[in-house]
Protein backbone atom coordinates (compact mmCIF):
# COMPACT_ATOMS: atom_id res chain seq x y z
CA UNK A 1 0.00 0.00 0.00
CA UNK A 2 2.58 2.49 0.72
CA UNK A 3 3.67 1.95 -3.06
CA UNK A 4 0.55 2.94 -4.30
CA UNK A 5 0.41 5.93 -1.89
CA UNK A 6 4.15 6.64 -3.02
CA UNK A 7 3.00 6.21 -6.93
CA UNK A 8 0.24 8.82 -6.46
CA UNK A 9 2.18 10.99 -4.00
CA UNK A 10 4.98 12.31 -6.52
CA UNK A 11 3.15 13.23 -9.22
CA UNK A 12 0.67 15.38 -6.90
CA UNK A 13 3.87 17.26 -5.50
CA UNK A 14 5.02 18.03 -8.57
CA UNK A 15 1.69 19.01 -9.88
CA UNK A 16 1.58 21.54 -7.14
CA UNK A 17 5.10 22.62 -7.50
CA UNK A 18 4.37 23.27 -11.02
CA UNK A 19 0.98 24.89 -10.82
CA UNK A 20 2.99 27.47 -7.97
CA UNK A 21 5.52 28.34 -10.53
CA UNK A 22 3.01 29.30 -13.38
CA UNK A 23 0.72 30.98 -10.94
CA UNK A 24 4.15 32.73 -10.00
CA UNK A 25 5.18 33.45 -13.11
CA UNK A 26 1.82 35.16 -14.25
CA UNK A 27 1.85 37.22 -10.99
CA UNK A 28 5.19 38.12 -12.35
CA UNK A 29 7.28 37.37 -9.16
CA UNK A 30 10.28 35.47 -11.31
CA UNK A 31 9.89 32.63 -9.59
CA UNK A 32 9.69 29.88 -11.60
CA UNK A 33 10.96 32.24 -14.53
CA UNK A 34 13.28 29.48 -15.83
CA UNK A 35 10.74 27.44 -17.40
CA UNK A 36 8.14 28.68 -19.99
CA UNK A 37 4.52 28.14 -18.75
CA UNK A 38 4.05 25.82 -21.73
CA UNK A 39 6.54 23.09 -20.01
CA UNK A 40 4.85 23.51 -16.83
CA UNK A 41 1.48 22.96 -18.55
CA UNK A 42 3.49 20.13 -20.12
CA UNK A 43 4.46 18.42 -16.72
CA UNK A 44 1.77 18.92 -15.03
CA UNK A 45 -0.21 16.82 -17.68
CA UNK A 46 2.66 14.30 -17.69
CA UNK A 47 2.02 14.03 -14.17
CA UNK A 48 -1.82 13.78 -14.20
CA UNK A 49 -1.57 10.81 -17.00
CA UNK A 50 0.66 9.26 -14.68
CA UNK A 51 -2.21 9.09 -11.69
CA UNK A 52 -4.82 8.51 -14.22
CA UNK A 53 -2.38 5.73 -15.15
CA UNK A 54 -1.90 4.30 -11.19
CA UNK A 55 -5.86 4.59 -11.02
CA UNK A 56 -6.41 2.16 -13.85
CA UNK A 57 -4.35 -0.40 -12.57
CA UNK A 58 -5.87 0.17 -9.25
CA UNK A 59 -9.20 -0.63 -10.64
CA UNK A 60 -7.74 -3.37 -12.49
CA UNK A 61 -6.65 -5.22 -9.82
CA UNK A 62 -9.80 -4.54 -8.29
CA UNK A 63 -11.60 -6.27 -10.34
CA UNK A 64 -9.30 -9.26 -11.12
CA UNK A 65 -9.83 -9.64 -6.76
CA UNK A 66 -13.44 -9.70 -7.62
CA UNK A 67 -13.27 -11.96 -10.42
CA UNK A 68 -10.73 -14.66 -8.00
CA UNK A 69 -12.90 -14.71 -4.85
CA UNK A 70 -16.22 -16.21 -6.68
CA UNK A 71 -18.09 -18.88 -4.43
CA UNK A 72 -19.68 -21.59 -5.01
CA UNK A 73 -22.47 -22.55 -2.44
CA UNK A 74 -24.13 -26.19 -2.40
CA UNK A 75 -25.57 -28.40 0.01
CA UNK A 76 -23.14 -30.37 1.97
CA UNK A 77 -23.62 -33.02 4.34
CA UNK A 78 -21.72 -31.93 7.93
CA UNK A 79 -20.74 -35.65 8.77
CA UNK A 80 -18.75 -35.96 5.38
CA UNK A 81 -17.20 -33.00 6.55
CA UNK A 82 -16.13 -33.97 10.04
Amino acid sequence: MSFVSHELRSPLNSISVNLEMLRNKMQGSGYGSEKSADELLKNIEQQAQKIAHVSKDLMNVGLSSSEAMRFEFRAVHLNKLI
